[in-house]
């Protein structure tokens, strides 16, 4: 019986130990082939890396042809207007022109200033110095209803209210007198500058002071230069509602 029994023991042990060591097997293959849960598997990183930097670069493509676009795309005439009152670029004084009859007001008298260009907080300095200068030329202000910089503003001199101060024009009291602020005989005006006239125009009409049969003129001084103007006449004399040049010194 103790020689049995310890066999019994022996096998009871062994048969033991063989079934832990199948568990441990099957625990082992589990862990290398099979997991105990199952987890979806996304897009790899190298996938998801890749369509980023595809959508970056169509992106940036996207981006890049619209700002072609846009640089290159013509405004419309009836961009919004842009004005710039008296008090805003600092005018001393008030003008004190004859008022302008809007009933009969069917003509656009366009100027060169023959100065220098202005962009920004310059053109406020530039419009005190034209009203220095314009005094010491037997005006009393700046003659001109409006002035237009070559970066798209109008700045107000006369106003709508009054007429021009170029005495000597059979059209004065019948115009809206633009100036464009530069020297414009060999010069063409800027975009923005010729836009912004347009859009002056259309707000002129727009607040009834200006008639819609109306006609543009390029007002030019022969005295000055031979061919004065010449390059914004070239500019203007394209636009609809173009009539001639007027000679005047």
């Amino acid at each position: 019986m103790a020689g049995c029994s310890r066999e019994c023991s022996t096998s009871i042990n062994c048969q033991t130990t063989r079934v832990l060591d199948n568990r441990a097997s099957s625990i082992d293959s589990c862990d290398e082939t099979t997991p105990l849960i199952s987890i979806p598997r996304g897009p790899s990183r190298s996938a998801v890396e890749v369509c980023i930097l595809i959508f970056i670069f169509f992106g940036g493509f996207a981006i890049g042809v619209y700002l072609l676009i846009v640089e290159g795309e013509e405004r419309p005439a009836n961009f919004p207007f842009y004005l710039v009152e008296r008090a805003e670029w600092g005018a001393s004084g008030e003008p004190q022109g004859q008022p302008l009859n809007h009933r009969i007001v069917n003509h656009v008298l366009v100027f060169h200033t023959r100065s220098v260009q202005c962009e920004g907080y310059r053109c406020a300095q530039i419009m005190r110095s034209l009203q220095h200068d314009f005094r010491g030329r037997n005006f009393t202000d700046v003659p001109h209803n409006f002035l237009v910089s070559n970066d798209g503003r109008t700045f107000e001199a006369q106003g709508w209210r009054l007429q021009s101060e170029f005495s000597g024009l059979a059209e004065r009291n019948i115009s809206l007198a633009v100036g464009l602020i530069g020297n414009f005989t060999q010069l063409t005006p800027k975009k923005h500058q010729l836009e912004e006239t347009r859009a002056l125009i259309n707000e002129a009409i727009h607040r009834g002071k200006l008639n819609r049969n109306f006609g543009i003129f390029v007002v030019r001084n022969a005295t000055e230069h031979p061919q004065d103007a010449q390059a914004m006449i070239d500019a203007v004399k394209s636009w609809p509602n173009w009539r001639h040049v007027i000679e005047y010194s």
